[in-house]
């Protein structure tokens, strides 16, 4: 056989060697890929640790992107999984994070916050404690910039509203409710 440019033999640098070599490095990323949505749906996502969470997402969004490294350099830069979910929209880009990756993020940290605002409109707030506190933390606990909020509240202390009221620097002084809510 003879080793002109279009042989399909793998050592001489045909084309079926380079598909070959390039099937040989997409078909792990593939497994992995596979393997974790089967975890996510089987298993539950509440089983995958919060690296295989934003590996999922961002795959989901950029079926194409590298997202294992991108996932570890985003955890190193933010921290955590809550802290990438709140960061702004500069600072994903400046993470290396696409259009797509981050529409992707800001779209799940939205559906989160509203589970969780439709939580606490069913429930009294004084009787959920820890779910006021959850929610405020997801809403506003990783933000760089400090929020001012009202929450209002109906007489069976359900959230009806939480209303910003100011984002920036707030004056030294505090907010504190009048009498204690409980």
């Amino acid at each position: 056989m003879s080793s002109d440019a279009g042989s399909p033999d793998p050592k001489n640098g045909g084309a079926l060697g380079r598909l070959s070599a390039v099937m040989g490095s997409i078909r792990p990323t593939y497994e992995r890929r596979r393997r974790l949505r089967q975890c996510l749906i089987k298993a539950g996502a509440e089983n995958l640790p919060d690296y295989e969470l934003l590996q999922v997402m961002l795959f989901t969004s950029n079926p194409h992107a590298d997202v294992e490294s991108l996932v570890e350099e985003l955890l190193d830069r933010f921290g955590s999984l809550a802290e990438v979910m709140s960061a702004d929209i500069e600072a994903l880009a400046a993470a290396g994070l696409s259009l797509p990756a981050i529409a992707g993020v800001k779209f799940v940290r939205e559906v989160a916050l509203r589970f969780l605002r439709a939580d606490l409109h069913e429930r009294p707030v004084v009787g959920s404690w820890d779910k006021l506190i959850d929610y405020c933390n997801a809403q506003i606990a990783y933000s760089k910039v400090e929020e001012f909020h009202i929450l209002f509240l109906d007489r069976k202390n359900a959230l009806i509203k939480d209303e910003r009221q100011q984002r920036g620097t707030i004056a030294r002084w505090a907010h504190q409710p009048t009498r204690p809510l409980g």
